[in-house]
């Protein structure tokens, strides 16, 4: 039986902040999956109702709620006068980063249903930078940045699966038995770095925006 807080003398009374950040730490060293309330409960020592109580009564609630907090821990740049692309680039590099430290957040964001309001702050930063400084409309900066968001979730997902290893692999295996010179040149050539690859494929990404502009 969980004993109560204040029954362990030494510990924080349990809040809504208290619940997230447990939450966050719990998918950070054991990723999305092993998010549930009874897991949360049990590392906070506290009964399922007690969660229930600050979070409301289901896994995706809580999982929704929880990257919205750590959502709210992602730092934006400060605006300044560089341009808007090398802004766009520190983002998108710094969400790569942000992200990847937590197992299975990528793929969950690829396919949620709607964002929370400290993801939402990040998607108006990109949005301000695509209208204010690059010019384009407010439809064309959304199509962008839905460009922007899923190469940099797809290429976090990619590799926590180590997806491009494997098709590498394929790829010379296809290549030995036809007439496949370019694909054998992809799996020779191809850059060993995740980083590598990540900012090849960012800049096109950042120049294709541009060219909307």
């Amino acid at each position: 039986m969980p004993k109560t807080r204040s029954a362990q003398g030494d510990l924080p009374p349990i809040t809504r902040q208290v619940v997230l950040d447990a939450a966050i730490g719990l998918v950070r060293t054991h990723g999305v999956e092993a998010l549930s309330v009874r897991r949360l409960a049990g590392e906070l020592d506290v009964w399922p109702t007690t969660i229930y109580h600050h979070i409301g009564g289901t896994k995706n609630g809580l999982l929704a709620l929880t990257l919205d907090a750590l959502a709210g821990q992602f730092e934006l740049p400060v605006r300044g006068d560089r341009p808007w692309q090398e802004a766009v680039e520190e983002i998108a590099w710094s969400l790569r980063e942000r992200i990847a430290e937590y197992p299975g957040v990528a793929a969950y964001l690829l396919t949620a249903a709607t964002p929370g309001p400290n993801a939402q702050r990040i998607m108006e930063r990109i949005l301000e930078l695509l209208v204010e400084q690059a010019g384009l409309s407010v439809i064309a900066a959304f199509d962008g940045y839905q460009v922007l968001m899923g190469y940099v979730l797809g290429h976090i997902q990619r590799a926590e699966r180590d997806a491009t290893v494997r098709r590498l692999e394929r790829y010379a295996e296809l290549a030995e038995g036809a007439e496949l010179p370019l694909t054998a040149q992809v799996a020779r050539d191809l850059p060993a770095s995740d980083e590598e690859r990540f900012r090849g494929g960012l800049r096109i990404v950042i120049g294709g925006i541009a060219c909307a502009c």
